[in-house]
């Protein structure tokens, strides 16, 4: 999970992928996802989308 959101932060303007991030840990994309939703309630893409709001809000 911190591996995952620090590259979902330090990457986030590469338009980068829940398979890319998943391929980088050497995890399949649904246990990034399952890991994500047991955590923080929501998945991968929707954390993703949720950065991207908040930093475009300034």
């Amino acid at each position: 999970m911190e591996q995952a959101e620090e590259i979902i932060s330090a990457r986030f303007s590469e338009g980068l992928t829940v398979k890319a991030i998943a391929d980088e840990l050497f995890v399949s994309r649904s246990r990034l996802y399952d890991a994500f939703r047991n955590v923080r309630g929501m998945g991968v893409a929707e954390r993703m989308g949720a950065a991207c709001s908040l930093l475009g809000s300034g």
